[in-house]
């Protein structure tokens, strides 16, 4: 239970003298559970704020709230000491003293000048070393209960903490609209499926714990666990006299040592939290109650100890209900090991008779994990720490006469092919794109990285013949690792400087000449992209729909007659996914304001503030934000139908999890929910949301002066300017279009008629039915005269041939 939960157990509520045995019962903690026993806890909480009576609490503005908070920081460092040891310089003796444990200090963070507060490597070290088991946050640990079904916007998770169903980075507005879409029981399905996901119950693995352990205590490195380091050493200087380009490099030097020790010591102190909530929760059963980000996607509340951590965190949880393997249960188990080693890209009978073939060499790692005289197969693989834990269970299985009839806990895994790439094919309809992330059925699963660096491959092989220099320095290194970052990516929104320097990043890794890296890597990144747009036509063609559509959006004017700036870019992107759920981008330009405070100036912003959005970060966000709402929508509606059949369900954003007998179910749900999702035209049905959402707003878009847009506009300006008397403003135009809107609307035949007569720039554009010509605007100067136009939005891009249905026959759509 919580910890507030605790408080109510510890208190004198109950003096019987069976309080202990009373407090073990089935009643009892349905009673804590109970609205009585809130009253109760809140009855407790007022008592030790304020003596029993009711206390009003102050709401502290963010100024106030900066600097109370600024003095406790300045008392915690004054206050804090820890234990260090020094060597006296003069003496040679060893002195014990007290030294702060935290210091103030400023850093160079992306050219500006940052505060921070770091530790006392004395203290850091101990955070390193020493069981955390008293400073743990037990308000965000795994709950060891089912957690409280979500049933609106701010009830649900935990018991006693309040939580929210979404995470909206301090944005108002999307805060508004989840509350209103769950008032209006619009979001059933989507809290359906946060809450299957929470009572999915865990527990942590203790044979995976025990290895993990033993090799921490040892404080050598091992694979992903990082050394124990006291101090840090750094290189001899170099003598006096050297050259500058020498002591250039020794400060490189000593800089990536610091790099080096800071980042070993940040992971071992992390992973030492995270092996302290294990330990402390071996034999538990667990539950992660689950919530949402702005854009749909569901992760689990608890921080710190979860299944979307890295390999070695993975490794450490397992289902706490096991179900019999059976015969595809087994043979499930068997692929899902060869898929962790790396072998995913073959057929799955192959990945069967990998493991069965390699079945000695897998026993042995089980046996002895740890033994450094021996090459161990389990350190090869791709996730090592999930290899050995279903190697483990594999091993398990095999002791017994009939393997089919162990009973199995081990999470299998089904991942989906690039699958950002896989919602962008079926929106496009592209065939070719869909073959390559395995929409369509084949004998063979297909690689879309091994496809571009194959493409690119082609490319580079005809400029050498032409003698292209570039081409010549790269034609030995291409691969599929060179690529596929920046094709996992570009299907959100990756810049091409972003493009550039993940290939320059793989450059640098394989060790090549770092004089052309900056010429080679440019060559590249131009041949990677060429190749993504030849093979995902379709899909680029809806990207850049979706990005002008958001600009569009962005850049567009709201009738809002109670500001008094000329022109308000207020409106963010919002719209809503399948499942009801709204989704608002949170884009738009922080203005902050300096607060003196006893220890530094800080700069905060205020988030009611009104701001206007940012149109760039509005733009290049979308098309990422829109399949990331898609990908979120398929798995709520995979954990909806999973959970109606009896399964098990976990997920990782694009891989999910069940027992491995029920892997072929879930499979088939899997491309069924697909299907159901993209089936609809969902761009057509997005633009027709669009329109209907900012029908109301007012474009501003650059035309020629010779356009009869523009001859129109000018002129209904002159009217209104010889009837107003004076020069015509944007805010006029704007101010007038609402009034004509207001007057239509009412209902008030004498209103509707005196609109009908008026005279706005926007008037005149309705009366000559204008449309947009967007090829134009797309290819023409941003230079020239602007005008207002009523929000319109280009034609959706023309979709392919593929045909959906044929993904419930795709063996390797998810696998």
């Amino acid at each position: 239970m919580e910890v507030r939960s605790e408080r109510v157990l510890k208190n004198d509520i109950d003096k019987s003298n069976h309080f202990n045995k009373i407090k073990q019962t089935a009643e009892y903690r349905k009673f804590l559970r109970s609205s009585k026993a809130a009253k109760i806890i809140e009855e407790a909480d007022r008592e030790l704020v304020g003596g029993g009576k009711e206390t009003e609490y102050l709401h502290w503005d963010s100024t106030s709230r900066c600097k109370l908070g600024a003095c406790l920081l300045s008392l915690v460092l004054q206050v804090a000491k820890v234990d260090v040891t020094a060597v006296d310089p003069k003496t040679g003796e060893k002195k014990q003293a007290l030294a702060p444990a935290f210091f103030h200090t400023y850093e160079l963070i992306n050219s500006g000048k940052v505060g921070v507060v770091k530790l006392n490597h004395r203290f850091a070290e101990k955070l390193g070393k020493e069981r955390l088991n008293q400073g743990l946050q037990l308000q965000y640990l795994p709950m060891i209960c089912q957690p409280k079904p979500w049933t609106t916007h701010d009830d649900g998770g935990y018991l006693l903490k309040e939580s929210m169903v979404m995470r909206t980075k301090h944005s108002i507005e999307q805060k508004a609209y989840v509350k209103a879409a769950a008032m209006q029981k619009r979001l059933d399905r989507v809290f359906s499926g946060l809450n299957s996901l929470g009572n999915t119950s865990w527990a942590v693995n203790k044979d995976i714990l025990n290895v993990i352990i033993k090799v921490w205590n040892t404080g050598e490195e091992f694979m992903d666990i990082p050394p124990s380091i006291d101090e840090l050493v750094l290189p001899p200087p170099p003598p006096k006299g050297t050259t500058g380009a020498e002591r250039w490099k020794y400060r490189l030097e000593c800089q990536a040592k610091t790099n080096e020790f800071s980042k070993h010591r940040s992971m071992r102190c992390d992973l030492n939290y995270r092996l302290e909530i294990a330990r402390g929760l071996v034999g538990e059963r667990l539950f992660f109650p689950h919530s949402v980000d702005y854009r749909g996607r569901a992760y689990p509340i608890p921080p710190n100890f979860n299944h979307l951590g890295n390999d070695v965190c993975r490794s450490l949880l397992v289902f706490w209900k096991g179900k019999k393997l059976g015969v595809d249960g087994l043979r499930w188990l068997k692929i899902h090991i060869c898929n962790l080693f790396g072998k995913d890209k073959i057929p799955l009978s192959e990945r069967e008779a990998f493991v069965n073939e390699n079945i000695d060499r897998i026993l042995e790692s089980v046996e002895d994990p740890l033994n450094p005289n021996k090459k161990m197969m389990w350190r090869e693989a791709d996730k090592p720490w999930q290899f050995l834990a279903a190697s483990i269970e594999l091993s398990k299985a095999l002791k017994l006469e009939d393997p089919t009839e162990y009973i199995s806990h081990q999470p299998v895994h089904q991942d989906g092919t690039c699958n950002g790439l896989q919602h962008y094919a079926a929106l496009g309809g592209d065939t070719v794109g869909a073959q390559q992330v395995n929409l369509i059925p084949a004998e063979r699963p297909s690689d879309v990285y091994s496809h571009v660096a194959k493409s690119v491959e082609e490319y580079v092989a005809k400029d050498c013949a032409e003698g292209r220099e570039e081409a010549i320095l790269v034609k030995d290194i291409i691969t599929r690792k060179l690529v596929k970052q920046t094709v996992m990516t570009s299907v959100y929104g990756v810049t091409y400087v972003g493009a550039r320097a993940q290939i320059s990043k793989r450059l640098k890794d394989i060790d090549y000449d770092e004089t052309e890296i900056a010429r080679v890597s440019k060559y590249l990144t131009d041949l990677v992209f060429k190749s993504i747009k030849q093979a995902f036509k379709g899909a680029h063609a809806i990207q850049d729909w979706f990005a002008f559509a958001a600009k569009m959006i962005s850049k567009s004017v709201r009738l809002d007659p109670d500001q008094n700036v000329e022109v308000n870019f207020l409106s963010s992107v919002i719209w809503t996914t399948p499942l009801g759920l709204p989704v608002v981008q949170p884009y738009r330009e922080i203005k902050s304001k300096a607060v003196t405070t006893s220890v530094q100036n800080i700069m905060i912003s205020d988030p009611y503030e009104i701001k206007k959005v940012d149109a760039r970060k509005q733009a290049s966000g979308f098309p990422p934000n829109f399949v990331h709402s898609l990908d979120a929508t398929h798995m709520l509606m995979s954990v909806n139908e999973c959970a109606s059949r009896g399964l098990m369900f976990a997920s990782v954003h694009d891989s999910y999890w069940t027992h491995a007998c029920d892997v072929t179910t879930m499979s088939a749900i899997l491309r069924e929910q697909f299907v159901a999702l993209h089936t609809k035209n969902l761009v057509a049905r997005l633009k027709r949301e669009f329109e209907v959402r900012y029908k109301d707003l007012l474009m501003e878009i650059n035309v020629t002066a010779s356009d009869p847009a523009y001859i129109a506009v000018q002129k209904a300006k002159e009217e209104m300017a010889a009837k107003f008397g004076r020069k015509i403003t944007t805010k006029d135009e704007i101010l007038a279009e609402f009034e004509r809107r207001r007057l239509l609307s009412s209902g008030d035949p004498f209103k509707i008629k005196q609109a009908k007569q008026m005279v706005t720039t926007i008037s005149v554009l309705e009366d000559m039915n204008y449309s947009v010509d967007f090829e134009k605007l797309n290819t023409g100067s941003s230079h020239g005269p602007r005008i207002l136009v009523p929000f319109q939005l280009p034609d959706i891009p023309e979709r392919g041939e593929f045909d959906v249905n044929v993904v419930k026959d795709s063996t390797y759509f998810f696998s």
